[in-house]
């Protein structure tokens, strides 16, 4: 059986320039709202020492309750990485979150552990995992491991639970040292200690109560919040991993029993690529080494202890082969399986969105999607969860967006807080960091599109508070963003950040130049900072941010069209216009609604014949190229992914045709397209209070779908048979929904008559009888428009 989605829930060093950088910062005050009301009485505790690097540190407290409380909320925070067991039972999985929520503070985790204490005695124990090391993308390291627990109790005679010097601690000998992961580059792109566990060196049942801790020593106080490197405790804000349980390999009946005599390697299939931990049972003689691979990056290894035993690695990898590899080694007696499992792990949202149509091609490339964005997040939005496991804003920008297609609400508690980490970690001058909360790099056209995504992000979540409380950062950015222009207020490529545009073929990016991407990207961006200020009662802004709009605007065409190519060039450099016509730079145009009708036909030209841009952009071109043709987008979809589409992966590659990382998070793009474009279902109001639903089917034949909104979910569906077009909708109460019929659904005949049931409500080309609900709303050059109350609606279209 392949591994499905459905779950089975359940629970150094440190650059001088960072220090330098981070000075500017206060760490007195949270530069997050915090938690309110938590009044810290917890100390941080640790090992006499501040490390070491990669170091495993096990923690105990015995405590007595007169009675079994009623409340027990607890918080918790760790550098980096902990594993929480109350009376023998693991309760917190993998907890903490390796990055943090600016440049100086750190996260926090809550949870009630009322159902897991009793009355009288008890054992909290906890393994906490200090990573320290070099600084990644997206991961800002601290030169001192610690652990902090506090516990507030109602109703069990104990007021707290605290974190201490009177808690136990130790050393754990069974984690053996390793060495800092680099890339093959060179690079540290995430903070990757590989887990090197040794079974001979444990430590016993050291979770439960009556286990003898009298050789441990006690633990050692570092200070009280907001005590540095720590300093302000935020939040977390998402919750914990989903859980699917343990189950077995897809070919488990090869491998249980297998007896190992030497070297060698045992394979367990998953079928698809996601994230987990590998677990395992053998019998084994002592000093067996068993290698756990999952893909290129990363591994974990165990040395067995004599007898039968069990493990389950620590750290989550994702499966971008499909497999486990389980690579035994130094085998000196023979070695039996007795069991080899999987614990599927993800980011704890439910998956609702659904897609299909008559293209098995177009289908299967939706539900590749689907993988790919599920298993590139986590603690974080990934760009790729093997390689780099960075917050790259420019997958950032489309995982938002696109994951409006697929989740629960739930997702956006990740999106909020990405974007709290963005704008959180945002420079003096109001530039942003492009990996942010890391500090690595500075690309101002991703940056750009990022904070232009918030308006999407409100229209389709409803979430004003966050708008709200970003607003002065969204501000500063556009000041920045201004600080750029040259007199024409056209923004002009700066020496000193990466100027990147995209991966892909035919740039011609040069410093000092007037891009066409960047300055149409900041067309829409000024679009959402002015309908922002209008949310947020900012009004007096508006007319500043249409003031530099106006101008980008009114130069736009002069500095980038070319009479000649009868195309948008790539950049304007001085007086010189760019001899590189490129798709991204069109299809920029159109969306930045720079396309008036004369340039119509050319500009679409350009984007049916040339394939320029990495799968990154490749979602704009595609975005462009639905608004001006259907049919001519879904042949582009086809084209483009086609190798992709027929890889043996799961997920989808960074490059084209399929190529690099199989699981790269900005290729992801066509479920938006397919789902809000084709099938047509998008908000016209907050947070689809108000929805339209208006099919571009192109050249399909049928589609169907299912959105989540904060509503409830939307199902809807369009099929064409001879002279008959059909469209279903079923909406949730207290929404809208704008029903569009395409006015050109059949391409030889036009609209006779429209029934909703057997009640024809538009006939000759006007409307006709009323239906209780309905009421017809308007006719322009693309659809005859009904707006409907929720419920179910099933529309009939006939053509003479």
């Amino acid at each position: 059986m392949k591994y499905t989605q459905k779950p089975i829930q359940g629970t150094s060093i440190i650059f001088a320039f960072f220090f330098i950088l981070i000075s500017f910062y206060p760490k007195t005050a949270s530069s997050q709202k915090a938690k309110p009301s938590v009044n810290w009485t917890a100390d941080w505790i640790w090992a006499t020492d501040k490390g070491p690097n990669n170091s495993w540190l096990s923690l105990r407290k015995k405590v007595s309750l007169k009675s079994k409380p009623k409340k027990a909320i607890t918080r918790i925070a760790a550098e980096n990485k902990y594993w929480l067991y109350v009376n023998d039972s693991l309760v917190i999985r993998d907890g903490g979150l390796d990055g943090r929520p600016d440049l100086t503070n750190t996260y926090y985790d809550e949870i009630d552990l009322a159902p897991y204490l009793n009355k009288g005695d008890n054992c909290i124990a906890a393994l906490v995992w200090y990573k320290g090391g070099v600084n990644s993308y997206s991961q800002i390291t601290v030169d001192q491991g610690g652990f902090l627990f506090q516990s507030d109790l109602k109703g069990a005679g104990v007021s707290s639970i605290i974190s201490d010097e009177s808690w136990k601690m130790k050393i754990n000998p069974a984690f053996i040292k390793t060495e800092q992961l680099r890339n093959p580059d060179g690079s540290y792109k995430w903070v990757a200690w590989p887990v090197l566990y040794d079974a001979q060196n444990e430590i016993g049942n050291w979770i439960t109560y009556n286990y003898d801790d009298t050789s441990w020593v006690n633990a050692i106080t570092k200070g009280r919040v907001p005590v540095a490197p720590w300093n302000n405790l935020v939040h977390r804000t998402i919750p914990f991993w989903k859980d699917y349980g343990l189950k077995p390999y897809l070919n488990n009946f090869k491998l249980k029993n297998t007896v190992i005599t030497e070297n060698s390697t045992v394979v367990g299939d998953l079928g698809i690529n996601i994230q987990g931990t590998p677990y395992l049972k053998v019998d084994a003689p002592a000093g067996v080494r068993i290698k756990i691979v999952l893909n290129d990056f990363y591994h974990q290894e165990y040395i067995t202890k004599k007898g039968v035993q069990e493990f389950e690695c620590f750290a989550w990898q994702n499966s971008s082969s499909h497999t486990v590899k389980y690579e035994i080694s130094n085998v000196t007696a023979p070695v039996k399986v007795l069991d080899l499992q999987f614990r599927e792990t993800s980011y704890n949202a439910e998956i609702i969105g659904e897609f299909t149509s008559n293209d098995k091609d177009l289908n299967v490339l939706w539900e590749k999607c689907k993988n790919t964005s599920i298993v590139c997040m986590r603690d974080i939005y990934y760009d790729c969860p093997n390689r780099e496991r960075g917050q790259w804003w420019g997958d950032v920008s489309e995982q938002i967006l696109y994951s409006f297609c697929l989740y629960d609400t739930k997702s956006n508690l990740l999106s909020r807080k990405a974007y709290r980490e963005f704008m959180y970690t945002q420079k003096p001058d109001g530039s942003l960091y492009t990996t942010a909360p890391g500090i690595e790099f500075h690309l101002p056209d991703q940056n750009i599109t990022a904070v232009a995504m918030l308006w999407k992000y409100y229209m389709y979540s409803g979430d004003k508070a966050l708008l709200e409380e970003l607003y002065p950062q969204i501000k500063k950015f556009i000041n920045y963003c201004n600080s750029t222009a040259n007199e024409d207020g056209m923004l002009v490529l700066q020496s000193g950040v990466w100027n990147w545009i995209d991966w892909g073929d035919n740039k011609d990016v040069i410093n000092g130049s007037v891009n066409t991407v960047v300055n149409a990207s900041y067309i829409l961006l000024l679009d959402a900072v002015m309908n922002i200020a209008d949310l947020v009662g900012q009004n007096s802004d508006k007319l500043y941010y249409k003031t530099l709009q106006t101008k980008v605007k009114n130069n736009f065409n002069t500095y980038f069209w070319n009479d000649e190519a009868n195309a948008y060039v790539f950049h304007k450099n001085g007086n010189k216009q760019s001899s590189t016509i490129d798709d991204r730079s069109n299809a920029w145009a159109v969306l930045a609604g720079m396309v008036d009708d004369s340039k119509r036909e050319d500009v679409l030209k350009v984007l049916k014949t040339r394939y320029d841009s990495s799968p990154f952009q490749e979602m704009y071109v595609e975005m462009a190229l639905l608004e001006l043709d259907a049919e001519a987008m879904l042949v582009r979809m086809r084209n483009r992914h086609s190798e992709m589409i027929n890889s043996w992966s799961s997920t989808l590659w960074e490059e084209f045709p399929a190529k690099n990382s199989n699981n790269h998070a900005w290729s992801a793009g066509p479920i938006f397209h397919l789902s809000t474009g084709v099938l047509g279902i998008r908000p016209s109001k907050v947070a689809y209070s108000e929805f339209n639903f208006l099919p571009k089917m192109g050249d399909l034949k049928q589609v169907s779908g299912t959105l989540p909104t904060p509503y409830g979910v939307i199902e809807a569906s369009c099929n064409i048979t001879n002279s008959t077009f059909t469209q279903t909708l079923i909406s949730p109460p207290k929404t809208i929904g704008i029903v569009g019929i395409p006015k050109h659904i059949f391409s030889d005949t036009k609209i006779e008559e429209i029934k909703v049931g057997n009640i024809v409500i538009w006939k000759n080309g006007k409307p006709s009888k009323s239906v209780k609900g309905l009421d017809f709303y308007k006719e322009d050059d693309a659809y005859i428009s009904f707006k409907v109350k929720y419920g179910s609606w099933v529309f009939t279209t006939i053509g003479k």
